[in-house]
């Protein structure tokens, strides 16, 4: 995941420290890992995710929101 808006960047770090116990007690919040700045982008590094989030949605427009999902 990265940016280009060094505030937004901010931000989101800034949310994912403030979490920080809470997201590891949690299933459904993932742990910041590290974050970097290569040329002009800032990046997020998370865990490998064994999915993909843009093709599920295009899979299913309407998901159920139940646990299960």
């Amino acid at each position: 995941m990265f940016s280009s808006e060094k505030i937004e960047f901010d931000k989101e770090v800034t949310i994912l420290k403030a979490l920080g116990s809470k997201i590891e007690k949690h299933p459904h919040l993932i742990t910041l890992l590290a974050t970097f700045k290569h040329k002009s982008k800032y990046h997020l590094v998370f865990p490998y995710a064994n999915a993909n989030l843009r093709k599920y949605w295009e899979d299913q427009p309407l998901p159920n929101f139940d646990e299960a999902n």
